[in-house]
């Protein structure tokens, strides 16, 4: 099975935001058209550490629950080896967007960690639409 598939398979009863702002099927993940496919970012990672951006869309009056399984998720992610750190930051001034940050050792130990019956099980729980994007750090301090 395909990461994309997989991941798109978590979304399931969500509604996923694109670019205009119109709702996508629940049944699919958003790809940002124009965009490197998420399937293709992780074929492509090469070695070494990626960076795995979740963006998120929490509606007013669900953070908490939505804290609670990125919280449950990232638990579960991090019970297999190659999860470095994962962090959840909140968007200010009543932005609905929450950002994931998570580390990972390399692309093969994402992947694992993705297609885990245990962390999808917590994944579809979390009911926000998101969008994913994989990096490579490029410079900094």
């Amino acid at each position: 099975m395909r990461i994309t598939h997989v991941i798109a398979a978590l979304s399931l009863g969500m509604t996923p935001f694109g670019v205009s702002g119109q709702p996508l099927p629940p049944d699919r993940l958003y790809e940002a058209p124009g965009l490197v496919s998420f399937d293709a970012q992780l074929a492509g990672a090469g070695e070494g550490e990626i960076v795995l951006i979740n963006t998120f869309r929490v509606a007013a009056g669900q953070e908490a629950s939505f804290l609670a399984g990125w919280t449950q998720a990232a638990a579960a992610l991090g019970r297999h080896p190659g999860l470095l750190r994962a962090t959840m930051h909140r968007g200010l001034a009543g932005s609905p967007l929450w950002v994931n940050v998570a580390v990972w050792r390399s692309a093969d130990e994402l992947r694992a960690a993705l297609t885990d019956p245990a962390f999808m099980a917590v994944a579809r729980t979390i009911g926000a639409p998101f969008h994913r994007q994989l990096y490579a750090v490029a410079g900094g301090q």
